[in-house]
């Protein structure tokens, strides 16, 4: 009773978490969240693993996407904890321009402005890794994210940012 883990929370406390909570439900059901868990579980359920990462996205809040088998590579720290995610996709010409503009190799930038290639395919590397090298853009970040053309081009970034916290679920 004169615990402090026996007592009750206020009720200002408790409205306040229910709010928080409910807020989550709401991104959680308006995102695609649950889509890429299902997608997650039977990925689990066949090989062991699966990696979902879980994006901002100013549409939805956030945006869920669980790796393909085979596409990605999953590093872990000495605590056993799964810290760093490379993964590749591929990318139309005009979608790289259209997602990062003045970043692409003007090679690619100059075949989609000519007309001549904007469906040509080019892979795409993402990786997720601690922020040791102060790579994000802020250091406040704990983790740096960046996305680089996987041949050809590897002299600069698509694009780098950073997270306070791991946006990967990897069972």
């Amino acid at each position: 009773p004169n615990h402090p883990v026996a007592r009750q929370p206020s009720s200002g406390v408790r409205q306040w978490l229910d709010e928080e909570m409910n807020s989550e439900y709401e991104v959680m059901s308006l995102s695609n969240f649950y889509q890429s868990l299902f997608t997650a579980y039977l990925h689990l359920s066949a090989v062991g693993t699966s990696c979902t990462l879980m994006l901002p996205d100013y549409d939805d809040v956030i945006r869920c996407e669980t790796l393909n088998i085979g596409a990605y590579w999953l590093g872990i720290n000495r605590k056993n904890q799964v810290d760093t995610v490379f993964w590749e996709f591929w990318m139309s010409a005009g979608n790289l321009v259209e997602t990062y503009g003045d970043s692409v190799p003007a090679a690619i930038s100059r075949i989609v402005k000519d007309g001549r290639g904007e469906d040509k395919p080019y892979k795409v590397i993402g990786v997720i890794e601690p922020n040791r090298h102060n790579l994000a853009p802020f250091k406040k970040h704990k983790w740096a994210v960046a996305y680089y053309l996987e041949s050809g081009h590897e002299e600069r970034f698509l694009e780098v940012g950073g997270f306070e916290n791991f946006p990967v679920l990897a069972p």
